[in-house]
């Protein structure tokens, strides 16, 4: 297995299986990553967003989590990714909408604030990349919410998911619908 660029300095080492994921996310413009819970698929795509921010492929990117995950994120990226400064996308709508135009390089929003924001930001507003944590919040392919995360427009998608076999066929295929 090859090894992760070491001028990245992680604080730990990745197991075979993290450095497989992070490759897998860092060589895929669009990509379901569907590992188990726990396994570290925030961490994974974390490395996969530094290795592209390294080869200066990405200017802005979206993390779209579930509420509660929120703080997990930026906690993970004080471990995982030092350097980089990811702004939470929270508070009154117009803060947002002016978070979204700032020059932030990544932010993090709730499936619920880009719920309510999407009318305001679907035409002006582009993201090199958006990662959809707990992918399984669009199974539903008919849900506000998924119908909103469609609507976003970037170069790159990656969903994460730790649930896979316990959706349906046709939930799987609304979360392919994201990534395609």
């Amino acid at each position: 297995m090859s090894n992760i660029d070491e001028s990245l300095e992680l604080p730990f080492s990745l197991r075979n299986y993290q450095i497989e994921g992070s490759n897998f996310l860092k060589t895929r413009d669009n990509a379901l990553l569907a590992d188990e819970m726990g396994l570290g698929k925030t961490v994974q795509a974390i490395v996969g967003l530094r290795l592209l921010i390294k080869e200066k492929k990405l200017k802005k990117v979206l993390i779209i989590v579930p509420a509660s995950l929120k703080s997990n994120w930026i906690n993970e990226f004080k471990t995982w990714a030092p350097k980089l400064k990811p702004v939470l996308v929270e508070g009154p709508k117009s803060k947002r909408l002016y978070l979204y135009k700032a020059p932030i390089q990544i932010l993090i929003i709730s499936y619920e604030s880009i719920r309510e924001d999407i009318e305001d930001i679907k035409f002006n507003t582009f993201f090199d990349l958006v990662i959809l944590d707990e992918a399984q919040r669009i199974k539903n392919y008919s849900s506000n919410t998924s119908k909103a995360i469609r609507q976003i427009r970037s170069n790159s998608k990656w969903a994460l998911t730790g649930t896979p076999l316990e959706n349906s066929p046709k939930d799987i295929s609304s979360i392919y619908s994201f990534v395609k």
